[in-house]
């Protein structure tokens, strides 16, 4: 019995276990039983299923084990940026990785805290947070990509309709700010919203010569919290293009 649950169950080693010990011990007693005990067969039976499952374990495991770690964990440069835009230990609020991306990533967090200011706060309030109440901002610029990620204080108090808001802000924003430096539509861009401790949306696509906030809030865009879905804007690779274009 637990030889064929071991095999349905191959992902998991105990069955295969008591199987295997089972029958080794039930062959033993039967060798030693001069015909009082039967069930030689099943005993085998059960030893071999109980090693096939074991085989097949393995197998899971390894294939498992062959997959590259980030698939499952954030690149080092996106862990970076994170680490950047997490606590306010300057006074600077924009990071990147190059001049022109430190100089947009300002830009971007200026502008889109002084949207907050008027379409979600209404008024400026005194904010402490990890940030320093500030809208901590990178920007990742490669050949062909742009991403932002900024950390928004207090965002877990928004409400739900306010949290939409901030990310079609992001959006908007962003590819304000491409457009402003030169930036081609067609180019691929990613905005990450991040609380104090997690990113509560992440939207990825394609700039186009959208600038206004309506047209913003219709682009058709990518939109989760999968944040592993910025990988690709955060290459760990010396060979970078920060032109823009």
């Amino acid at each position: 019995l637990f030889g064929i649950i071991a095999i349905l169950l191959s992902f998991i080693v105990i069955p295969g276990v008591i199987a295997l010990v089972a029958g080794i011990i039930a062959l033993f007693k039967i060798s030693k039983s001069n015909g009082v005990f039967v069930g030689k067969w099943k005993a085998i039976t059960g030893i071999i299923l109980a090693c096939f499952s074991f085989f097949i374990a393995s197998s899971i495991f390894s294939a498992f084990s062959d997959l590259p770690l980030d698939e499952f964990q954030p690149t080092k440069t996106l862990e970076a940026a994170e680490e950047n835009i997490s606590f306010n230990k300057t006074n600077q609020i924009g990071f990147g990785n190059s001049a022109k991306a430190q100089v947009m990533a300002k830009d971007f967090a200026q502008e889109i805290q002084s949207l907050r200011k008027i379409l979600i706060e209404g008024k400026d309030t005194a904010i402490l947070s990890t940030s320093g109440g500030k809208f901590l901002t990178h920007c990742e610029i490669h050949s062909g990509s742009c991403a932002f990620i900024v950390h928004v204080p207090k965002l877990r108090k928004y409400t739900d309709e306010a949290k939409e808001l901030m990310t079609d802000l992001a959006w908007f924003v962003a590819s304000k700010t491409l457009l402003n430096n030169g930036f081609n539509p067609g180019t691929k861009l990613a905005i990450g919203v991040h609380g104090s401790i997690s990113y509560d949306s992440i939207r990825t696509g394609l700039l186009d010569d959208k600038t206004t906030m309506e047209q913003a809030m219709g682009v058709d865009t990518e939109d989760n919290k999968d944040y592993l879905r910025l990988n690709p804007f955060f290459p760990d690779s010396d060979n970078l293009n920060h032109s823009g274009n």
